[in-house]
């Protein structure tokens, strides 16, 4: 039962985050042929594909999206199964057995990711990580535009040139995994 108010945590970051939808199921806000979804960081876009008929979707940010909101949950699980008196040994066997095996455990690589994203933009930037993880976490809540020209600027200065561009795109694990390598071990 524990485990599973994980899943449940994890979704209810996912619908309390910025979600924002425009396109042609809000007849108010028609963008024309298209529906442009927007939940945390992540970015869809549905849109009809002129030369097959049927539909165009084009996902972007995904996987930071579901790294971030997964150690947010973990977070929240953790203080939950404290506050609710579960051992503390159980709770930091949980703990180990997750850090140990992140293939194992939902979104554990991508969580490994944004961990290393934060440690190197505190590092490169003399801010706290904490601080750094609740801008990630205030981002996810107000709607913080990953292709925002000033956001890209900065990512470009700290981390890499093309880094936000490729990151849009990593939307595997293999995908993210290789971006990991080229951005944090190959330097």
């Amino acid at each position: 039962m524990l485990i599973g108010s994980l899943l449940l945590t994890h979704e209810e970051i996912h619908a309390t985050s910025r979600v924002e939808c425009r396109g042609l199921e809000t007849p108010l806000h028609r963008t024309g042929d298209r529906v442009d979804e927007t939940v945390g960081y992540a970015r869809r876009t549905v849109s009809k594909d002129a030369g097959e008929g049927g539909l165009k979707v084009i996902e972007i940010y995904n996987l930071i999206d579901e790294g971030i909101v997964q150690k947010l949950a973990r977070e929240i699980f953790f203080e939950y199964a404290r506050a609710r008196g579960y051992p503390e040994n159980k709770i930091k066997a949980i703990e180990k057995s997750w850090q140990n095996h992140p293939d194992k455990v939902a979104y554990g690589k991508e969580i490994i990711f944004v961990e290393k994203l934060i440690d190197t933009i505190s590092a490169k930037t003399g801010t706290s990580p904490i601080k750094v993880w609740e801008s990630f976490i205030r981002g996810l809540y107000e709607g913080e535009d990953l292709t925002d020209k000033e956001l890209n600027e900065l990512f470009a200065e700290y981390i890499s040139p093309d880094f936000l561009k490729k990151l849009a795109h990593a939307n595997t694990s293999e995908a993210l995994e290789l971006l990991f390598t080229e951005t944090f071990l190959e330097k």
